[in-house]
């Protein structure tokens, strides 16, 4: 008989997470996240890739490879001598990075630009 309750409670067990899996959560609150233009820097790389490989292929570099976006740097190229060139994209041409942010760059080996993008080409770096 044990083994039947324990085969009993189980079943119910089962069929009450089964009964709240079912039910949809109730909305409590809605948000809509807006940035902050002063604190807010980065672009999403994704949406920049052709112009930045344009810029470097016309610049002389190759091999440029994109990184998921907001991670560490954005892009990285090679000149022609294999030399990585890190690079960060903004929209803002007074930007500056912060110390955080500086700190983690210092462990790159290689250069790190900065490059603003205005009407999606790439102007200045």
């Amino acid at each position: 008989m044990d083994i039947e309750e324990r085969r009993q409670a189980r079943l119910e067990e089962i069929e009450r997470e089964r009964n709240i899996n079912i039910i949809p959560p109730k909305k409590i609150a809605s948000f809509t996240l807006l940035p902050d233009d002063k604190t807010s820097y980065r672009l999403l790389s994704v949406d920049y890739k052709e112009a930045v490989e344009r810029y470097e292929q016309a610049n002389g570099r190759n091999h440029v490879k994109m990184y998921p976006s907001l991670s560490l740097v954005d892009f990285m190229s090679e000149d022609e001598q294999g030399n990585p060139r890190f690079i960060i994209l903004t929209d803002n041409p007074e930007m500056t990075l912060p110390e955080s942010h500086l700190e983690d760059l210092a462990e790159l080996q290689g250069s790190v630009y900065m490059y603003f993008v205005r009407n999606g080409e790439v102007i200045v770096n």
